[in-house]
């Protein structure tokens, strides 16, 4: 009984855990880096902004 209780066991392990668990941490992984994808363009977007305002500022006529 305790060989059939291990077996199921492992068989719930190999085919729905394990394979839950890489598939929730793939996607985990995968936000993590649109997240830093999506921080640095709007970081490429602030200083392209930035430095427009200041080109802008030393054309200006005084």
């Amino acid at each position: 009984m305790k060989d059939c209780f291990m077996a199921i066991t492992l068989a719930v392990w190999v085919y729905v855990l394990i394979p839950v668990g890489v598939a929730l941490l793939l996607s985990w992984i995968a936000d993590k880096r649109e997240e830093r994808r999506f921080a640095k363009l709007l970081e490429e977007e602030r200083a392209r902004v930035t430095a427009n305002e200041i080109a802008r500022t030393e054309t200006a006529p005084e």
